[in-house]
């Protein structure tokens, strides 16, 4: 499945040297996204504070405290962001680790440095640590920057180290990442409007569609950070306006379920586990062999108008 919010790339690709367990590819709008602009700056720190993805993944460097997340970087050229206010990079002495919650089937976003004329040399990692693909991608050393994705071509990505073969593997920069989630359950349908966040809102779902393996996760990203939501199900589509946004599913009578309310991240990301045993009215009982499409609702009065807004939707088919 495939999550897309309405963004566009103005970039070009540039092909890396496949290698083992990935295959390059264009700019995409995955999944999850990364602009950095919710993070908090917060000086030199081995980690990013804020996790990224909406709460999916972390940013660090191994070496200590070497991350940087900055408006600009001054070294052999002035660093800038892609797009926004910020971007990422690690310093002299250290290179770049992103280790994700879930294993993610493509990792693309935008490359750079104000380093010189070093190689990066990109590393992908399985889930259980093992080294499953490396790529040399051509990035700018003139702080300008350039477009690099990949797919797996086998396992999934769990963890990704990007170095630089100048300054002990530092001086490589990053922006604008997007993400597809490895074999996530459901379809993805309908679409909304942009919020107050500049973004438009996704929902997904990791874990699986078994009701005995009781592991389905709803996500949601893009909402406006602190914002109070909730995720809202239904057997039925449509497409229908609905306060700042679009109503994607439907339902007769006590068919239409509203989960706990949440409060999204900084990031501006919530997530709740399905709870099969617990359904907000008997008739929204989820059983085997049946379909549901599910939503995230969310207050947005930055956003003017009705002064709230939604995501798009995922459908689900569920299995014993």
């Amino acid at each position: 499945m495939r999550l897309s919010a309405l963004r566009l790339f103005i970039a070009f690709f540039v092909p890396a040297t496949p290698a083992l367990g990935q295959v390059p590819t264009g700019p995409f709008s995955g999944q999850l996204r990364e602009s950095f602009e919710t993070q908090v700056p917060a000086g030199y720190t081995a980690c990013l504070p804020g996790r990224l993805f909406g709460q999916a993944a972390d940013l660090c460097t191994p070496g200590g405290a070497n991350l940087l997340l900055t408006p600009a970087w001054n070294f052999n050229c002035n660093m800038l962001p892609y797009a926004g206010g910020m971007f990422v990079g690690a310093r002299q002495g250290d290179w770049l680790r992103l280790t994700f919650d879930e294993p993610v089937s493509r990792f693309g976003g935008h490359f750079g440095s104000n380093g010189g004329d070093g190689d990066v040399t990109v590393r992908f990692f399985d889930a259980a640590g093992h080294l499953i693909g490396r790529a040399t991608p051509d990035v700018p050393t003139s702080c300008g920057w350039a477009w690099h994705g990949w797919e797996s071509a086998g396992a999934p990505f769990a963890t990704i180290e990007i170095e630089n073969s100048l300054h002990a593997g530092g001086l490589v920069m990053l922006d604008d990442l997007e993400v597809d989630l490895a074999g996530d359950p459901g379809t993805s349908f309908c679409s909304t409007n942009a919020n107050s966040s500049g973004l438009t809102a996704a929902i997904l779902a990791s874990g699986s569609e078994s009701l005995t393996a009781g592991d389905l996760v709803l996500h949601a990203s893009g909402l406006p950070a602190g914002t109070t939501g909730l995720f809202f199900y239904a057997p039925l589509r449509t497409q229908v306006p609905f306060g700042n946004g679009v109503r994607c599913v439907a339902g007769g009578p006590r068919q239409v379920a509203r989960l706990t309310p949440l409060v999204a991240s900084g990031a501006g990301a919530f997530q709740q586990a399905l709870d099969y045993a617990a359904p907000p009215n008997p008739e929204t009982t989820i059983q085997a062999g049946s379909t549901w499409s599910f939503q995230a609702w969310f207050l947005d009065p930055a956003g003017g108008g009705a002064g709230f807004s939604t995501s798009d939707a995922v459908e689900i088919q569920f299995v014993p």
